[in-house]
């Protein structure tokens, strides 16, 4: 319940902010942008001490891509059946891809997973998220914006990445190479990383979405929520393997709502960034139910 009521009060709090009239318009730009060069990068450096690059966690991240994978075939067989508009298309994969497993995720794994799988929660948002979506979400936008894959972006995308260099770093650096002022500092910068994201993502809550976009929406959280969590348990069961802490992390992730980079990503590509911001703010509020419905389905059959 604790889990539950944190992201409810961070999500009314960002929307109440967005509406005072009180804040610049672009603060959530702002805030996002502080999540995806600070907060971020921070956990991620910080996670590398607790967790081990093992196959686990490969293992962990190959399932994340597969489902970034299932999306873009999705996203292509609705607009060569269906028609729908790339630039449409294009929101729609970045929303529904990849899952918030930075932020939104963190409060509710610590909850069902316990502390221990926040780390791994952490290397996973980085390695089966943030790395997925350069590849395969940069390589798709390029497809829906320019008609063409632009290797050069891709590679960019990945160097530059701050939480994947950050990620790199940790695991090249020695255990004692950071000192305790550094390590302090850093600790303190990953500790925003849920509240201001999920702050992030509430300024761009609505009463409701518009009729034309009701049906991408619908569609994309429908996927991200529901689909790709089941798909992973599935996945679980035909393989016979016991679920345990880091399965039932593995299924959480997939259920987390889209990932707020998401947003700046499609307008960046010049894709649909406002139904992207919805499909992430609708998710989220509709996350609250979600997720926990998951966690108590993954108790039940522990």
């Amino acid at each position: 319940m604790s889990a539950l009521f944190e992201v409810a009060v961070l999500l009314v709090l960002g929307r109440v902010l967005a509406a005072s009239g009180r804040l610049p318009p672009n603060t959530s730009a702002a805030l996002t942008g502080w999540v995806l060069y600070a907060a971020w990068p921070a956990a991620a450096l910080q996670s590398t001490r607790l967790v081990r690059l093992d196959s686990a966690i490969v293992s962990g991240a190959a399932w994340l891509w597969g489902l970034f994978a299932v999306a873009v075939i999705a996203v292509a067989i609705a607009i060569i059946c269906f028609g729908l508009r790339r630039p449409t298309a294009g929101a729609v994969l970045l929303a529904s891809g990849a899952g918030s497993t930075a932020g939104f995720a963190l409060p509710f794994i610590e909850r069902y997973c316990g502390a221990e799988c926040v780390a791994q929660a952490i290397v996973l948002s980085v390695l089966g998220g943030a790395l997925a979506i350069g590849v395969l979400g940069v390589g798709a936008s390029c497809v829906l914006s320019q008609g063409r894959v632009c290797a050069r972006l891709i590679v960019r995308h990945i160097v530059t990445f701050p939480p994947l260099v950050a990620l790199v770093l940790g695991l090249v650096l020695p255990a004692t190479a950071l000192p305790d002022f550094v390590q302090i500092t850093v600790r303190d910068l990953a500790a925003t990383l849920a509240p201001i994201s999920i702050v992030a993502v509430g300024m761009h809550l609505r009463t409701f979405p518009e009729r034309k976009r009701l049906a991408p929406i619908a569609a994309a959280l429908s996927f991200k929520l529901v689909l790709a969590p089941a798909g992973i348990l599935l996945g679980f069961l035909l393989v016979g393997s016991e679920l345990g802490n880091f399965g039932k992390l593995l299924v959480l992730l997939a259920a987390m709502p889209p990932l707020i980079s998401s947003i700046a990503m499609a307008r960046e590509y010049n894709l649909e960034a406002e139904l992207s911001a919805q499909i992430a703010a609708f998710g989220a509020s509709l996350a609250l139910v979600t997720v926990p419905l998951w966690g108590a389905a993954l108790e039940l059959m522990a």
